[in-house]
């Protein structure tokens, strides 16, 4: 019997953009939230209402589902599973960014300040272009864009078909960017302490890096139940080598049958 899966997209990216990888997957997929706090009015720190929808998405599978999130749906998993212990049979986790104490200190004092933007991702999101006169002309931005540099162009059509949208004319981002930046300005700087004794996977980019040795030292301390396995490729891997990543994917399953 195979395992129902939940999946997690990450910021920005609705769940339709992982096409390839879900359709390796060796689970029973259930129906994705294609994107997450898409009813939620105002994003706040600590992704409380983000949780509250994870956990209310995932309860009709309670104790048997398995969570795969990537990036900000990866540290939506561990914050449900915390929140709602044995919500989820195992949770397998693609590069969140969920770093060092010491970094997280570093995080809360720059957030204080109004410079957290200096060091995230919301640099480039404050700035995002999120208007096109067409879907060809999306895909053709998207392309030319570094951040799709590895990604097969299957999947960058499959993000223009689900991250914009027709509005009086014009083809606009699913995600607003004003959502994908408030986001990632409200990384969560505090775990709780269920944490440690959440078991699943972690499976972390070691090509260009976003968690550093640091920080996989204070998961091995913080959660010694959560194997580490690193992967050949970017932050965007799962987008990158859907055909790998599932492979692994399917290696942890067949632990869980």
């Amino acid at each position: 019997m195979k395992n129902p899966i939940h999946f997690f997209h990450a910021n920005g990216f609705p769940a339709e953009t992982y096409k390839e990888l879900l359709s390796l997957i060796d689970g029973d997929i259930q129906d994705p939230l294609s994107v997450i706090g898409k009813q939620i009015p105002e994003v706040k720190e600590g992704y409380h209402e983000f949780t509250d929808e994870i956990i209310e998405h995932a309860s009709k599978t309670h104790g048997e589902g398995i969570a795969i999130g990537h990036s900000f749906g990866g540290t939506l998993s561990l914050l449900a599973e915390a929140r709602e212990p044995g919500l989820f049979k195992n949770i397998i986790l693609l590069d969140p960014p969920i770093f060092s104490h010491a970094k997280r200190i570093i995080l809360s004092f720059l957030r204080k300040l109004g410079l957290e933007y200096l060091v995230t991702p919301a640099k480039k999101s404050m700035k995002r272009r999120e208007s096109f006169n067409s879907r060809e002309e999306a895909l053709d931005y998207f392309s030319s864009k570094t951040l799709f540099k590895e990604v097969p162009k299957t999947t960058i059509e499959h993000y223009v078909q689900s991250g914009l949208e027709e509005r009086n004319g014009t083809f606009q981002l699913v995600i607003p960017r004003q959502r994908e930046t408030e986001i990632f300005l409200t990384l969560p700087t505090r775990f709780p302490r269920e944490i440690r004794t959440i078991q699943g996977d972690l499976i972390y980019a070691d090509k260009v890096r976003l968690l550093d040795d640091d920080d996989l030292k204070w998961w091995g301390k913080a959660m010694p139940e959560i194997s580490r396995t690193p992967f050949q490729g970017s932050h965007m891997f799962p987008l990158e080598k859907p055909k790998e990543l599932a492979q692994k994917i399917n290696g942890i399953l067949d632990r869980n049958l």
